[in-house]
């Protein structure tokens, strides 16, 4: 929010935008007044220079001096015209000299500021028609060069199946603008595909992010994370900040097995290992963002146990995270027969589970085969939302069998 005073009737303002940042489409300025909002007659600006070749451009009729390697006096002239990397240079005794640009090369005019400063580093222009007088004036925009990423600590206890759940924001602001008792708003979500721009992008609004009395807001499903204390991020600064903290949450962990019945090579026996997973229910909101899994020993020590990926979750609702491969055990899948039953085909497995865990686990399978119409004659396992759940106690190996039909194609 800009605070200018604008006055009554006709009246401009003038400044200069992040040209190499700034998304100018998304540029709005306005003036807000109770509940009426008054925008300009007209936004005017001149793009600025880009490259060697815009400015040399621009000295066109200008006199310069042309630096070249291994010369030691310059050639003295007017620039009369560019195109490309080849310039024409009006010498002194009125000859002229065409050059190629090349490495080693450069430019000096002769006379002082020939490149005006509105084309080099231009402003923004708008005219204001008021019925009075008004000192708010606020302009939003889209900035490129703003960014944050989201990291997760979890410390898990195993010995009373609780987590402890941090969340820290870093914001980049790798723009020119100096942001400076700035309001900050943390959104995360899918906003959409445009070209050029990946749909599940994260953004941050820095007008308007969350720990001691911050709060977290949904707006459909976008999830926003706020701050009550102003910040400021300069350019070309990191900011890293906590936002989100919650302790004592309960878990459960369990393994998955999933595997594709339809591409069994055949009667062979096939040994994989399942992932383990780590499903607990967190008590708000989570943005997505990385995560680093730590494992209380009984010393009260902590060990890295994972470097995953945390999904964006609802709050309320059981959210698995997927730890890793576990190598502690181990699943031996064997097709011991198929047949063809009216228009469906029906295969039989068996599969042998090893725990080499010191307690037992639950071991989730799952056939993934898009084909798949049912699960039949299940022997040692329940069935729980179309999946297969099998408790395996410490240090054992258990045999299970089931009978699964697919959709003929």
């Amino acid at each position: 929010m800009y605070q200018t005073k604008l006055p009554k009737g006709e009246s401009s303002v003038q400044f200069r935008p992040d040209f190499q940042n700034w998304e100018l489409d998304t540029l709005s300025l306005a003036v807000s007044k109770g509940e009426q909002t008054f925008y300009p007659k007209s936004q005017s600006w001149l793009q600025p220079l880009k490259g060697r070749n815009e400015y040399i451009a621009q000295l066109v009729g200008s006199d310069v001096e042309l630096f070249r390697p291994g010369r030691d006096a310059p050639l003295t002239g007017q620039l009369q015209a560019w195109s490309g990397d080849t310039g024409l240079l009006l010498l002194k005794n009125d000859r002229q000299e065409v050059f190629q640009w090349g490495p080693g090369y450069s430019l000096r005019t002769l006379h002082r500021h020939p490149l005006a400063a509105e084309k080099v580093s231009p402003y923004l222009n708008a005219t204001f028609r008021l019925k009075e007088l008004s000192s708010n004036l606020s302009l939003n925009y889209f900035n490129r060069g703003l960014s944050y990423s989201n990291q997760y600590r979890l410390v898990t206890q195993p010995e009373t199946n609780q987590l402890n759940l941090e969340l820290t924001a870093t914001l980049s602001n790798n723009s020119d603008t100096d942001y400076t008792n700035s309001r900050i708003q943390l959104a995360s979500g899918d906003v959409g595909g445009m070209a050029g721009i990946a749909p599940r992008s994260m953004m941050i609004k820095a007008m308007s992010v969350e720990a001691d009395g911050a709060f977290r807001e949904r707006a459909g499903d976008l999830l926003f994370v706020s701050l009550p204390d102003p910040y400021t991020l300069p350019a070309g600064s990191e900011l890293k900040l906590p936002l989100i903290q919650e302790d004592r949450l309960p878990f459960e962990t369990r393994y998955r097995y999933s595997f594709y019945g339809q591409s069994h090579p055949g009667s062979r026996p096939v040994q994989e290992h399942p992932v383990r997973e780590l499903r607990f229910t967190p008590q708000g909101d989570l943005p997505a963002g990385s995560v680093q899994v730590y494992e209380k020993t009984e010393k009260n020590g902590l060990r890295m146990v994972n470097l995953s990926q945390l999904p964006q979750a609802a709050g309320g609702l059981p959210l698995d995270m997927t730890l890793g491969e576990s190598y502690s055990i181990s699943v031996e899948r064997q097709q011991l027969g198929a047949r063809n039953s009216g228009q469906q085909r029906e295969v039989d497995w068996q599969v042998t589970v090893r725990n080499q865990h010191g307690k037992a686990v639950e071991l989730v399978l799952e056939d993934t085969s898009p084909a798949l119409m049912s699960v039949l004659k299940v022997k040692g396992l329940q069935q729980k939302a179309g999946t297969l759940v099998a408790s395996i106690p410490a240090e054992s190996e258990k045999t299970f069998t089931f009978t699964t039909a697919y959709r003929k194609n």
